[in-house]
């Protein structure tokens, strides 16, 4: 990996310089999973441009300014990522090469040593797991088994918590009770805030007969809260009201949305709109994209304060599968890349940066850009400065990058 261009994007009204270089991750590959902490940003796994599984983990250190590899103990796609105590870093579960078949490995890499840990191990194995990260647990939530690989979608009720000492806690929700909207929720904690630890929990797919070959897909609208309290009370009771408080509605649901936390409100912008509750997985034309911008504040004592607001900001595409990160302790939210049309698969570079004290997006000169257009980029901030946006595919989910943006404004 090398630096391929440096450039400086002059600050509009409030508005910090920003450094731009671009880089390349060892391989190419998008949909990678992510674990940052102060000094890190690691990203693993992924998917290659035949939609093969990686194994390849590319790590970023902000105090050297260096990019060094590791591998997973196997290749893995769609698998979960976190950090805990700003030292571990999990990869968990995921897709497996060559075979197909879904992990339960959790692989750990402890920084302070650069080695790898003996891994930790899911309760059933899964990919594309929601995780939440409160105070020193981490938790791997739901997701989808392959437990009968001819029934198509099996969504997971498996709860799995580590703490920062790596005890692993392992639960069963009722099948009949569930779990919330899940595979691909927006999933947020705040980094930075003096707020007590709270994560959020919106949105997502939601399958009609999931045991069926071709499911009906919805778009879910629901918003669920968890908080270090919460957890504490599900980890004596496994009661699953005790985990999950229950959040006013989205005004418009989505898939493939973000959600970010910005200072003590969660933003949820862009994603798909279906048309109808009879939409497949596979009718992409009728799938439309989404610009709207929705914050919900959380109180002090982490419950939702009000209802979802609809801002009058808007992205500047409609747009999916972008990406988002949060800087200067939750002031700016960026959202870059993403698809803006799905039956050819046009993606965009456009990054959009919202001033979270304003509650509107601000403009620069020249705008602040991907290098390359695409989506399902990795997104990771260091040091609360610097962003980077990882990989990602430019067209199809099938050309996978190795393009690296780093935009510092340290």
């Amino acid at each position: 990996m090398h630096p391929q261009r440096r450039s400086t994007v002059s600050p509009g009204p409030d508005l910090p310089s920003w450094n731009h270089t671009s880089t390349w991750l060892s391989v190419p590959r998008g949909r990678m999973a992510v674990a940052t902490m102060d000094q890190w940003a690691i990203f693993a796994g992924g998917e290659h441009s035949d939609g093969s599984p990686s194994d390849v983990v590319d790590i970023y250190d902000y105090h050297g300014n260096q990019w060094t590899t590791e591998k997973l103990s196997s290749p893995r796609r769609l698998l979960a990522g976190a950090s805990l105590n700003n030292r571990y870093a999990l990869f968990a579960g995921g897709v497996e090469s060559p075979s197909g078949k879904y992990s339960d490995v959790v692989d750990i890499y402890d920084v302070q040593t650069r080695q790898w840990l003996p891994p930790g191990k899911l309760s059933t194995p899964r990919a594309i797991i929601t995780t939440v990260v409160l105070g020193n647990r981490a938790l791997f939530l739901g997701g989808q088994t392959d437990t009968d690989p001819q029934r198509g979608m099996v969504p997971s009720t498996a709860v799995d918590i580590v703490d920062d000492q790596l005890i692993w806690t392992h639960r069963q929700l009722s099948s009949k009770v569930g779990l919330p909207p899940l595979p691909f929720a927006p999933v947020a904690a705040p980094a930075y805030t003096t707020s007590p630890a709270v994560a959020v929990i919106t949105g997502g797919y939601f399958f009609s007969s999931p045991q069926m070959q071709r499911p009906v897909q919805y778009a879910d609208n629901r918003t669920f809260i968890i908080t270090d309290q919460s957890v504490t009370d599900f980890l004596e009771s496994n009661r699953k009201e005790d985990l999950f408080k229950e959040g006013p509605l989205l005004p418009q649901p989505n898939l493939d949305a973000t959600g970010v936390f910005v200072n003590s409100s969660f933003v949820y912008a862009g994603g798909r709109n279906l048309p109808n509750e009879n939409t497949t997985t596979d009718s992409d034309t009728t799938v439309t994209m989404s610009d709207q911008v929705a914050t919900l504040s959380i109180s002090n004592d982490t419950t939702p304060d009000g209802s979802w607001v609809v801002e009058p900001a808007t992205l500047s595409e409609k747009r999916s599968f972008l990406a988002s990160a949060t800087v200067a302790s939750g002031r700016f939210a960026l959202f870059a890349g993403g698809m803006v049309e799905q039956e050819h698969h046009l993606v965009t570079k456009t990054i959009d940066i919202y001033d979270t004290q304003a509650r509107e997006f601000k403009s620069q000169t020249p705008p602040l850009t991907l290098h390359i257009p695409r989506a399902a980029t990795s997104a990771a901030v260091v040091n609360d400065c610097r962003v980077i946006f990882a990989g990602g595919f430019i067209m199809n989910f099938r050309n996978a990058t190795a393009t690296v943006d780093i935009f510092d404004m340290c």
